[in-house]
């Protein structure tokens, strides 16, 4: 795993203290964030994060992903006018 990216549903599930997670490592870092739902959150959580949080870090929030152990995911670039992003999902697979 990069040491840009963290798995922060992982370790918190309160939703508020995953977003307030969200904030510190982003206001540490300056870095982008990526942020990826099954359900639908997308906007709420991202616009929450920019408004309410007021960060400054570009924030690229998606949602309709279900992601399974070993999957991993690449994110194209944002589609414009439409502003859609590209998704793939591959699984790890392991052959004894």
């Amino acid at each position: 795993m990069s040491d840009n990216v963290i798995p922060v549903s992982a370790c918190v599930n309160n939703a508020f203290r995953r977003n307030q997670a969200i904030e510190k490592l982003s206001k540490e870092s300056g870095l982008p964030i990526y942020l990826v739902f099954d359900h639908d959150l997308a906007g709420l959580v991202g616009n929450i994060l920019k408004n309410d949080f007021d960060l400054k870090n570009d924030i690229l929030a998606i949602d309709g992903v279900t992601l399974h152990d070993f999957d991993f995911i690449d994110l194209g670039k944002v589609l414009e006018p439409s502003g859609t992003v590209p998704v793939t999902i591959k699984s790890l697979v392991f052959q004894f």
